[in-house]
């Protein structure tokens, strides 16, 4: 049986977390939702993760990996609005995370708020100089929203 990968945020900082405001549930009561949470985002039951996810961020409500996951489980069913606020509270915990900024661009794209994508894919690019995908990311939003030549 293969190991769960756990991503995000480091465990022991995330029991401290829950241990200082008193435990509701046991360290490994915790290490074994986060390891459910990634089992069954694999086996791709989104509902059953997105629930886990909660369920989860109601311990550990500054897992930033957590909420652009939940973020990216929103978007996938095609609920927009609803990824645009995790990607947002993602950003609000790392707050210079180019990624984030870049799922937030995407799922602006997805509601046809094509400034607010480029200003958000703008964003990411600022941050991640020198990587590519994000630089090609914006310039794709630019070409989506007419700016052809600002896309050059």
């Amino acid at each position: 049986m293969r190991t769960p990968v756990v991503v995000g945020k480091g465990l022991e900082s995330m029991v401290e977390e829950v241990m200082a405001r008193g435990p509701a549930i046991s360290p490994l009561d915790l290490k074994t939702l986060r390891a459910q949470v990634v089992n069954t985002q694999r086996a791709g039951n989104l509902k059953d993760t997105m629930a886990l996810y909660r369920q989860f961020l109601a311990f550990v409500p500054t897992d930033a990996s957590i909420w652009s996951n939940l973020g990216v489980a929103h978007r996938i069913l095609h609920e927009y609005d609803a990824a645009v606020g995790c990607y947002q509270r993602a950003l609000e915990l790392k707050p210079d995370d180019a990624g984030f900024l870049a799922n937030i661009g995407n799922a602006l794209k997805d509601l046809d708020r094509m400034d607010d994508a480029v200003a958000a894919h703008a964003r990411a690019a600022a941050l991640a100089l020198n990587d590519y995908n994000t630089r090609h990311n914006h310039g794709i939003a630019l070409r989506d929203a007419g700016r052809f030549d600002d896309a050059l």
